[in-house]
């Protein structure tokens, strides 16, 4: 589906399609993210969403995603990530959102994606960390921050992240 000019996306569309494991909705027109909108998609592990206008991610549009592991938001138009967006997507391992225009996040928006690995967020106008948004995630390895506007790391912001490897 990518490369067309899809504007939203409805739970709807997706009933009875339980077998699609990956969606690639790369280059479309998609401005917001709408609760509720990838229910009937249950077994997806795969989402990339690049390339879009996405603006805003409504509360519960990744509802039903239990198997998610690959989300990709780059080169989008977010400019915050709010609390309980990536809560239902528990089974994350690899989040990118580069390439957007994020300068503020809710200190607990990632640190429920205990399972991720790899988490991209270069290329925003990130000022600051908030306390404790890295904590929970025991298993990230790779993180990705260049290219923000990042002034100063506070202690303790990679207390529980043993397996960090690449900063």
């Amino acid at each position: 589906m990518q490369y067309n000019k899809l504007t939203k996306l409805k739970s709807e569309y997706f009933n009875n399609a339980p077998s699609i494991k990956s969606f690639d909705l790369h280059n479309n027109r998609l401005k917001i993210l709408q609760a509720h909108s990838f229910e009937g998609l249950p077994n997806l592990k795969m989402l990339d969403l690049t390339g879009n206008h996405i603006r805003d991610i409504e509360p519960q549009a990744l509802n039903g995603l239990p198997y998610l592991t690959y989300l990709s938001l780059d080169d989008n138009q977010l400019t915050e990530l709010k609390a309980g967006t990536f809560d239902p997507a528990v089974r994350l391992r690899n989040l990118y959102i580069t390439q957007n225009q994020i300068e503020s996040m809710d200190h607990d928006v990632v640190n429920v994606l205990s399972q991720l690995q790899n988490f991209r967020l270069s290329e925003n106008k990130i000022q600051r960390l908030p306390a404790g948004i890295f904590k929970g995630m025991m298993n990230l390895e790779t993180l990705d921050i260049r290219k923000n506007k990042i002034t100063e790391l506070k202690g303790g912001h990679f207390k529980d992240n043993s397996k960090l490897g690449q900063l």
